[in-house]
């Protein structure tokens, strides 16, 4: 493989092993694998051996992408045979195993009298298991020297150093090489790709460590010298550890002071192992997940991923980091650890957050985006199976707050409903609303059937009934909203019925609808309103042939309906709708109609 990427060729190849020494996805196709167990004796291969077994569809679809898009495919065959050539020519291997041999010269030079040892006599690997410190950087140029300084004063031995840089386009790399060339004394591996993103850059650091452990050490934190050492030394004393934490200590970045989210962010992650009411030194996670604090407080109550040692196995099992999450990507994590392991404590600090304004945490905070983090975090406590450990108290407060969460996204729409009806020619305004519509449509997409019944009863109905109620119905749908419209009818679902109903009606009334009311199973929580929404007519038809095809609809409807409650009136459903056409209705939407 090495030999072909010299000569750049594309290569398609299981992404495992000795491979990722010199494959990675920006130089080659990594092929997806499941460890497995072999089931019989196979050559070398013993029965009972673990190897990697390719996912033979992703194979061929890879295959098929290489043909079918070749200028793509040697692109990437460039850059193999780029990295090749920096990687493993006789020029570099020859330079690597020069300094190698000075370096063991020069700590050797006034050694005497040394006593043979016999091969194997001990196993450090055993007793020092390898610690891969995965360091994924973007743009860190600032602080990257520090950070790597910190992993290189590590009074633990046996480590591995892993740069996953996303692209960088300042010196991040120049600093990270210069100190790889510094200090050839340890195993520094630096990983350049595409830009990944925060998450993927991570999850991609972390399929290239070969260690037991994984040190995350973010670029701009910073490590104390005994971290690893300490880490280590709990983690080794129970193998149903999942997580080692440790306290840590909160730095304001010099300027950082006069910034008053940064401030806010320096006061606000001070001593988190204190929200928990009993923390112990090794304790089950499940243990922790009945912690009355859990949903209290701060809601990350172990700190970020530089402050945590965890065994690469345990990501074999539960899954990488979540790649639709950012800001609560770790809170996540370690909620899913807590529900399979141990978790190890260590009381004393052990690593330095650093806080400024260029972090990805305080850019999330001031976009506005961590409220949309926070909604789809509790929604997968709610609907993914993940978290099926969890107790019914826990999930019920996660649904308390995504229903406050969901409130404050739409706080501005009685305002702005307000002003519509005031100002209708106010573009700004509508646009806004148009804005909001389309955001309450994606999140009664999102919701599952039991979510769409909890939150039409609560925050989500109060919000829909007013839009709905606002006149926006009655504007001309833009382009976007039109195709919008199109891809729901050719999507519907029968599996998500009310929420593509619902949302139709946020567009469109009933009778422009592909709706059949006849037989239709009408949920209790929704009778009512469905009733109001069905007899609902525009303020103005815009279109030829619309008026007589609303008084057709109506006129059906009534006489179906009629027909129901004279033909069964013990029904109570159909009682319902009785009182609703005697009480209820509106009879100006028949003002329009010839009967």
């Amino acid at each position: 493989m090495a030999e072909a990427m010299f000569y750049g060729k594309p290569v398609i190849a299981t992404g495992y092993s000795s491979n990722t020494e010199f494959m990675n996805v920006g130089n080659s196709f990594l092929v997806e694998y499941e460890k497995v167990a072999i089931a019989d004796n196979y050559g070398p291969y013993k029965q009972g051996d673990i190897w990697a077994n390719p996912n033979i569809e992703h194979c061929a679809n890879l295959m098929k992408y290489v043909f079918n898009n070749s200028d793509q495919a040697q692109k990437i065959g460039l850059k193999a045979a780029e990295d090749i050539k920096s990687l493993l020519s006789p020029e570099t291997m020859g330079k690597k195993i020069k300094t190698r041999l000075e370096y063991i010269a020069q700590v050797t030079e006034n050694f005497t009298n040394i006593p043979a040892t016999k091969l194997f006599q001990s196993s450090p690997s055993k007793k020092f298991p390898l610690v891969s410190i995965c360091i994924p950087t973007y743009n860190g140029e600032n602080f990257i020297r520090a950070a790597i300084n910190s992993a290189l004063s590590q009074t633990y031995s046996n480590l591995e150093i892993i740069i996953s840089d996303d692209n960088s386009t300042d010196k991040t790399l120049e600093i990270a090489k210069s100190l790889k060339s510094e200090n050839p004394q340890i195993e520094f591996r630096i990983i350049c790709h595409q830009n990944y993103g925060l998450v993927g850059n991570l999850n991609f650091c972390i399929s290239q460590a070969r260690g037991k452990y994984i040190k995350f050490l973010f670029q701009d934190d910073l490590l104390e010298k005994s971290c690893i050492e300490e880490l280590v030394k709990i983690a080794e004393k129970d193998s149903e550890i999942g997580l080692v934490f440790s306290r840590r200590r909160v730095i304001l970045e010099p300027g950082a002071e006069n910034n008053s989210t940064c401030v806010a962010a320096y006061r606000g992650t001070q001593d988190l192992h204190k929200d928990w009411s009993n923390l112990k030194t090794i304790q089950s996670g499940k243990y922790l997940l009945l912690d009355p604090n859990l949903m209290k407080y701060r809601l990350n109550k172990i700190g970020e991923p530089t402050t945590v040692l965890i065994p690469k196995t345990v990501f074999e099992k539960i899954g990488l980091f979540d790649s639709s999450l950012t800001q609560v990507l770790d809170i996540d994590m370690w909620l899913r650890i807590m529900g399979n392991y141990k978790i190890g404590f260590v009381d004393k600090p052990l690593s330095q957050l650093r806080i400024h304004p260029r972090q990805q945490t305080q850019i999330n905070l001031t976009s506005g985006k961590n409220p949309q983090d926070y909604q789809r975090f509790y929604q997968k406590i709610l609907e993914n199976p993940v978290y099926s450990f969890l107790a019914p108290e826990v999930k019920e407060t996660a649904r308390k707050k995504l229903g406050f969460l969901l409130k404050q996204e739409f706080s501005q729409l009685p305002n702005l409903v307000e002003q519509y009806r005031r100002f209708p020619a106010n573009e700004s305004v509508l646009n806004n609303l148009r804005k909001l519509r389309r955001q309450l449509a994606e999140k009664l997409l999102g919701l599952s059937n039991e979510q769409l019944k909890y939150f039409y009863q609560a925050e989500i109905g109060q919000i829909y009934k007013l839009l709905l109620n606002s006149g926006i119905k009655n504007e001309v749908l833009t382009a976007s909203e039109k195709e919008f419209v199109v891809n729901l009818q050719n999507n519907f679902s029968a599996k998500n019925l009310w929420q593509h109903i619902l949302v139709f009606l946020l567009y469109r009334f009933a009778f422009q609808l592909p709706i059949n009311y006849r037989q239709a199973v009408l949920p209790k929580w929704i009778f009512t309103d469905f009733l109001n929404f069905i007899f609902a007519r525009p303020l103005n038809f815009q279109e030829v042939g619309e008026l007589e095809k609303y008084c057709e609809y109506v006129k059906d409807l009534i006489v179906y309906l009629k027909g129901n409650v004279v033909s069964n009136s013990s029904s109570a459903v159909r009682q319902s709708i009785a009182a609703f056409l005697a009480d209820d209705l509106d009879l100006n939407v028949l003002s329009c109609c010839d009967f």
